[in-house]
């Protein structure tokens, strides 16, 4: 099992933060002292995406309004879920179509912290 956060936040620029959770994966490998997944094994993939809080969260009037009034915020977790599969690819696994599961979902920091994006990946048990 590969468990690693990444610390920043897809922004802008897709291609170094996806540069950036490649080298996260290189690092939690190597410190959980795992390679990358065989050929032909299932892997189920969970991601955690914990978003900074919206500006207008900030203030009391705008959190009410807020929970009134609820719509989406944020980067659309599909993109998120599809950074960090290609990120992961060739780094944790040899391909794509070694994913047979995916579950992401995205979460609001609380008051004073921090927006990071959680990764697991782990081979799926036989049914």
């Amino acid at each position: 099992m590969l468990n690693f956060t990444v610390r920043s936040f897809p922004d802008e620029n897709v291609k170094r933060w996806r540069n950036e959770l490649a080298i996260a994966a290189k690092n939690a490998m190597a410190a959980q002292k795992i390679g990358r997944f065989r050929s032909g094994v299932p892997l189920i993939v969970m991601i955690y995406a914990v978003f900074p809080r919206p500006r207008v969260w900030q203030t009391p009037r705008g959190w009410k309004r807020a929970i009134k009034l609820w719509r989406p915020w944020g980067r659309r977790i599909d993109s998120i879920a599809k950074i960090v599969l290609d990120g992961l690819n060739t780094v944790a696994f040899e391909h794509l179509s070694s994913v047979v599961s995916v579950a992401a979902m995205k979460f609001v920091a609380p008051e004073g912290g921090e927006s990071h994006v959680r990764v697991s990946v782990h081979e799926a048990e036989e049914v």
